[in-house]
């Protein structure tokens, strides 16, 4: 996690966890990074002080699996359809005047997309959210001997 993430997940004293095994798939690091990196300035932004996120990466032979959970605010059901649509802001984050303009969870999976992958959110109200992120996995590579 950058300093910036990391220096707003100490503010609010939230447990940050990071589990991850080698996984590997073709594409734009750069973006990839950038969808991962919304996913996580999500959770850490709508998660209450001393909350937790929580985030781990694994793989199969075929599917490279994401998952971010937080203890936040959690997203109410009638407004889970539109959440990856541009603009889209949750009724509750508005409520609690959580700031942005409703942009990032579109490029999150217009980028996902992008890599033959797909994006999926399970929340409860008041309990927190799990966005999971699938990518196809490709073989790691073969290292090259030192000559």
């Amino acid at each position: 996690m950058n300093g910036e993430l990391n220096a707003a997940a100490h503010a609010k004293e939230l447990t940050v966890t990071f589990d991850a095994e080698p996984a590997w798939v073709r594409g734009d690091r750069t973006q990839l990074q950038r969808a991962l990196r919304k996913l996580i300035e999500n959770a850490i932004k709508f998660t209450p002080a001393g909350g937790s996120v929580t985030w781990r990466c694994g793989a199969d032979e075929q599917t490279v699996t994401i998952v971010v959970t937080d203890t936040g605010i959690g997203i109410p059901a009638e407004d889970v359809p539109g959440l990856f649509t541009p603009f889209h802001r949750a009724g509750n984050a508005m409520d609690q005047a959580v700031q942005g303009p409703g942009l990032g969870l579109a490029i999150v999976r217009d980028i996902v997309r992008d890599h033959g992958g797909g994006i999926a959110v399970q929340s409860v109200v008041g309990r927190g959210s799990t966005f999971t992120v699938t990518l196809p996995a490709v073989p790691a590579p073969v290292p090259v001997p030192a000559s």
